[in-house]
């Protein structure tokens, strides 16, 4: 009888282990989540600010082939927007709807800036470059509200 108890703490006590063990990973798993959303709203950060010196230069040179270079930069950064929202979208970190809800605006903006610089570069159209710099400098605000919440805050 007394061997039936023991085995019974036995297992008890691994399954218990065992659930920690869960626990622990599954933590991980969200600081995971949460750190590679971080990651992603930096780096369209990044790329953000490429495609704003290029449309900088654009309007420095009066030439509309920088446009395209923004556009590229501009479509990387709104792909690594879209992942960061991605990635805090699975985490349960404390600000990661937060997190979520500002690189999905970022990711808007992105390919709003993204559609204008393509517009202004390929068709020629009066006005698309401004309106893709005003719609750079609202995802480079939601970035930075992204990498706020996704870095700093967690």
């Amino acid at each position: 009888m007394e061997r039936k108890k023991i085995k019974k703490m036995i297992i008890a006590i691994a399954l218990i282990g065992t659930f920690f063990i869960f626990g622990a990973e599954t933590k991980k798993a969200q600081a995971a989540y949460i750190d590679d959303a971080a990651f992603n709203a930096i780096v369209a950060g990044f790329y953000q600010g490429l495609g704003e010196q290029y449309c900088a230069l654009a309007f420095y040179y009066n030439d509309s082939s920088y446009y395209y270079d923004a556009y590229v930069y501009w479509d990387a950064a709104s792909a690594a927007a879209y992942n960061a929202a991605l990635y805090a979208s699975y985490s349960s970190a404390y600000y990661a709807y937060d997190a979520y809800v500002a690189a999905l605006d970022a990711y808007s903006y992105l390919d709003s800036s993204t559609t204008y610089a393509y517009d202004r570069w390929y068709y020629g159209t009066s006005g698309s470059g401004d309106l893709a710099v005003h719609y750079g400098g609202l995802a480079a605000q939601s970035l930075a509200n992204a990498q706020y919440y996704a870095a700093y805050l967690y």
